[in-house]
Formats: structure tokens, C-alpha cells, sequence
């Protein structure tokens, strides 16, 4: 088997989606007595589901608040499989999540979470957005007061 092949079955078994069975992990991993391929895998597995969970509530913490533990685990893995992360940065991972939340179908979900969900993102990009220059008084003062509001 091919590097693209053992990359697109460990990427589907640690994931869970795609068709890769966790039976198939026993022919991608190398397990021991105390630790079967299968149980490793599952590792990767939790430790994938945690992390966008926590990329996830960490941009959308009110909205995340809004919502029933069990409710939030179901929407972030639910996310992930029709968002899945193509960003080398998991700071990006939340950028379609309006998006999807506002085709999605989330028990207990608000009329305007969709709103907060972008206020958030807009929030995060706004925080991570490089530095303006300042500009100085001279140049306010060539600005014509008209012409201010549009500045």
C-alpha cells in the first residue's frame, strides 16, 4: 500500500469518517500486548475530537455556553465531519461554522445564534488581525471634516 493510501485510511479510522473500519487499524498500526492497534487509533481519535472541540468553543465561548454539554460535543463533531479542518492553523478551523449552524439543526439552538456566531468569528479575526499604522495629526488635519465619517 501506497503513502496516499495508509495517510487517506489512518485520516478516515482516527477521524471516524470515511469507510476506514477500526478493524482496518490492525493493518495501518503497529500495536503491542498493552497497547493493540486498535485502542492506539482510538487515542488519536479522542485526542482529534478534543482538540477541535476545544478550537471550537474557544472562538465561540457564548455561544458555546448556550448549550447543553451533550448538545455542543454532537454540533462540534458534526462540524468537523462536514468542515473538516484543511487549515494548517486550528485557529481557522471555526471560520465556516456560521455558516453550517445556520443550515444545521441544533437542539436548543437560539433564533440568533447564527448573529452571535459571527460576532464571535468577527471578534477572533479583528483580535488576531495585524496592527494598523497610525496615523498622526497632520493627516487627520488634511482629512476634510465632510470627508471624516468615511474616513
Amino acid at each position: 500500500m501506497g503513502l496516499a493510501a495508509t495517510q487517506r485510511d489512518l485520516y478516515a479510522l482516527i477521524t471516524g469518517f470515511g469507510a476506514g473500519p477500526l478493524a482496518a487499524a490492525a493493518r495501518e498500526v503497529v500495536g503491542t500486548r498493552a497497547l493493540p492497534p486498535r485502542r492506539r487509533v482510538l487515542i488519536y481519535g479522542d485526542q482529534y475530537f478534543w482538540r477541535m472541540y476545544e478550537a471550537l468553543t474557544l472562538d465561540y465561548p457564548r455561544l458555546a455556553s448556550q448549550l447543553d454539554e451533550q448538545v455542543l460535543q454532537s454540533v462540534v463533531k458534526r462540524y468537523a465531519r462536514d468542515c473538516p479542518s484543511r487549515h494548517w492553523d486550528l485557529g481557522q478551523f471555526g471560520a465556516h461554522f456560521a455558516r453550517w449552524l445556520k443550515a444545521a439543526r441544533v437542539p436548543g439552538a437560539r433564533a440568533d445564534f447564527v448573529d452571535l456566531a459571527r460576532l464571535e468569528w468577527a471578534r477572533n479575526e479583528a483580535f488576531l488581525a495585524p496592527d494598523a499604522t497610525p496615523i498622526d495629526a497632520a493627516a487627520m488635519a488634511a482629512v476634510p471634516a465632510a470627508a471624516l465619517p468615511a474616513a
